[in-house]
């Protein structure tokens, strides 16, 4: 889905789509979050079956979110930059991998500390400035002329 938007419509709108899909999971997440169950007793009480099943539904998006987000913010950085500096752009923003990967770690901490329902919220609000600033993206498309836009089909 994400490569076909990308090629089509454009990957502003996969970066849109990847941070519409971790507020939803976010907010699928919390859900989950509401109850306290133990999955190995699902199968005795279907309410507990049910928020399994949400919480699948969190981990369905999340990776659809990830999907999109390496692909639209990869091709994005290859739309914006220039020829020349494309592997220094790259090179920038792999940078941040790194730290990123410590995030599940730091959450997983903060989750023990003060509980699922505040981190998730938490991460609500920042899935929802990511979509703000998302929107807030030019399409580099636009900026493309009759011949350039010919060149890619």
């Amino acid at each position: 889905v994400a490569g076909q938007t990308s090629d089509r419509i454009g990957n502003r709108s996969v970066i849109i789509m990847a941070a519409v899909a971790v507020v939803v999971s976010d907010a699928i997440a919390w859900l989950a979050a509401l109850g306290v169950w133990d999955p190995f007793y699902a199968a005795a009480d279907s309410s507990q079956l049910l928020r399994i099943v949400t919480l699948g539904a969190a981990f369905v998006g999340g990776g659809f979110f990830m999907t999109s987000l390496g692909i639209g913010s990869s091709n994005y950085m290859m739309d914006i930059a220039p020829d020349r500096h494309r592997p220094s752009y790259i090179a920038f923003a792999s940078g941040f991998t790194l730290p990123l990967a410590l995030v599940p770690i730091l959450y997983g901490w903060v989750a023990d500390a003060i509980g699922f329902k505040l981190v998730f919220a938490a991460g609500r609000v920042l899935a929802l400035a990511g979509l703000a600033m998302a929107l807030k993206l030019p399409e580099p498309r636009d900026e493309l002329s009759e011949e350039d836009l010919a060149a890619h089909k």
